[in-house]
């Protein structure tokens, strides 16, 4: 939240600077997510959806380009499902649905950039993001009944833990930190001389792997011929509408301190 905050007072200070704008304002959507991670024989991927929703604060640099940040809050998730056979040497006879769900509070950094002059505008933005893990979940149920790996269940449930920076579970630790970038177009409408209306669709790429591993880990999953070393991070699409609303700045005139002064001198 500090971070948030200091980049929020440079931009008013830009502004103030350059007695420019400062545009404000609320969106909200729906996302589709899921993760990089390679499907092998014997898996199966269903992709994961949840609604999001954001505030926005950019410095209007001219009529077209705009950049600042944004504060957005959602859930990205996805549900892997591994066959009976997926996994022989571990003993697993049953079918596994596993769905893992991370609610982040993501701090995209964008330019934006709108195309023509009419009511109706086409618009693009681009920038990177960095995303914080607030909360989450690992959950592993079976198709049919309990399921038993080498006569122990698998748990249904394990909750996050921000404190320890990860799940912690035992094959499946997950980072806390995501870094990426957005890139999104969509159209707006002008309401009077200060307000928009806007849709939006937008691509979201993660950078980091949000597994985090042990060197024995590894190993582990290595030994298993029927699968692969996991390697994911997140993919997501959101649709969004908004509003926003562009307040002028007053201009800081510096002839009136020069003339100030000089009125005391004589």
């Amino acid at each position: 939240m500090k971070l948030i905050a200091k980049l929020a007072f440079v931009l008013l200070l830009v502004g103030y600077s350059a007695s420019g704008q400062i545009i404000l304002g609320l969106r909200a959507g729906y996302g589709l997510s899921s993760t990089s991670q390679e499907i092998v024989k014997g898996m199966g991927r269903s992709i994961g959806s949840s609604p999001m929703m954001g505030a926005i604060i950019h410095y209007n640099m001219d009529i077209r380009f705009s950049a600042g940040l944004e504060l957005n809050y959602y859930k990205l998730s996805e549900t892997l499902d591994y066959e009976a056979s997926f996994s022989p040497l571990i003993g697993n006879q049953q079918d596994i649905l596993t769905k893992t769900e991370i609610s982040y509070l993501q701090i995209p950094i964008t330019g934006r950039v709108s195309i023509g002059e009419k009511k109706y505008r086409g618009f693009l933005c681009l920038g990177p993001y960095i995303g914080i893990g607030t909360s989450g979940s690992w959950n592993t149920a079976p198709r049919a009944s309990e399921t038993i790996i080498n006569g122990n269940p698998i748990p249904k449930n394990v909750v996050f833990d921000p404190d320890k920076g990860g799940f912690g579970l035992d094959s499946k630790k997950m980072r806390r930190l995501d870094i990426g970038g957005v890139f999104g177009g969509g159209i707006e409408y002008k309401l009077g001389l200060t307000g928009l209306l806007f849709a939006e669709a937008r691509v979201q790429l993660g950078f980091f792997d949000i597994y985090n591993l042990s060197s024995f880990e590894e190993r582990a999953f290595k030994s298993n011929s029927a699968y692969q070393l996991p390697s994911a991070s997140w993919r997501a699409v959101n649709f969004s509408v908004g509003y926003l609303k562009t307040f002028k700045l007053p201009k800081l005139s510096l002839n009136k301190g020069v003339k100030k002064a000089g009125k005391q001198k004589s």
